[in-house]
């Protein structure tokens, strides 16, 4: 691979991308058309879910540490830690009350809708 032959973005997407994800690539990226065609709809979907995944953690590694590029740092976007410690808290109480009322939705109205035949 030549990186004097792509842009700087480019070069350093794909630098990023195999170097930093290898995991995130797949032998099925590969495969000819047909075997494409012939794939089911869930190894498609999993597939497209890899390559969106890949291109936001090679942003995340080029761009990081700023938040806003080349302004705003991790540490300095951060919340101070009195906020982020409420929210921690709240998240830890609100979280499984959603939960077990979704679950509970779920349970009065099971069986409710059947599926017609045709």
């Amino acid at each position: 691979m030549s990186i004097r032959t792509q842009s700087g973005t480019a070069a350093c997407a794909t630098v990023c991308g195999d170097s930093f994800f290898p995991w995130l690539r797949s032998r099925h990226w590969q495969a000819p058309p047909s075997a494409h065609a012939r794939a089911s709809t869930g190894l498609k979907f999993g597939l497209t879910a890899r390559i969106f995944l890949a291109s936001y953690l090679t942003l995340g590694v080029m761009f990081w540490p700023y938040m806003v590029p080349y302004t705003i740092t991790a540490g300095h976007a951060a919340a101070p830690d009195a906020s982020l410690q409420c929210f921690f808290y709240g998240g830890v109480v609100v979280l499984p009350v959603i939960a077990f009322y979704t679950a509970g939705v779920y349970w009065v109205f099971r069986g409710k809708i059947k599926q017609e035949s045709k």
